[in-house]
């Protein structure tokens, strides 16, 4: 084993003409599927075989976080997290949401920045409404999850 480097014998081939053939496209196949740098070997057997390896590339060290750096992400981490429960508590909330059949107490209102508002008590539309809120909310909840990271 090389430094830091996991090796996995992938093939072990007759020394002949088409075997060594059939190695080296083996090793290029791998290089380019795996995206592994592939060496190969002569065993110094009475029998001459070929050996292709695949080698793992070693993992990044990443370096030390200053104190400073680590703050600045456990505050980044916190904000997240708030994030993430208000959104749950929001979907939660809509999920509770009970519709009442036309005109029987269910209304939805909208409100611009200009203080203008559309009011409505259709029930389909409000279902709409609240099907496409929870949708969006269920898809910020999922980007918030993904940038939650330790």
């Amino acid at each position: 084993m090389s430094k830091g480097n996991e090796r996995i014998v992938v093939a072990t081939i007759n020394n002949n003409c088409n075997s060594v053939k059939a190695a080296e496209k083996l090793a290029s196949e791998i290089e380019s599927k795996l995206g592994v740098e592939v060496v190969s070997e002569k065993s110094e057997t009475a029998k001459p075989e070929f050996k292709v390896e695949a080698i793992k590339p070693a993992q990044v060290i990443v370096p030390e976080l200053t104190l400073e750096q680590r703050i600045a992400r456990v505050e980044d981490l916190s904000v997240l997290i708030e994030r993430f429960r208000i959104l749950s508590e929001s979907k939660r909330k809509l999920q509770q949401f009970v519709l009442g059949s036309e005109g029987m107490g269910s209304n939805i209102c909208l409100t611009d920045s200009r203080g203008q508002e559309f009011k409505t008590t259709n029930s389909q539309a409000i279902e709409a409404c609240i099907s496409a809120m929870e949708q969006t909310i269920t898809a910020r909840i999922t980007e918030v999850e993904a940038k939650i990271k330790f």
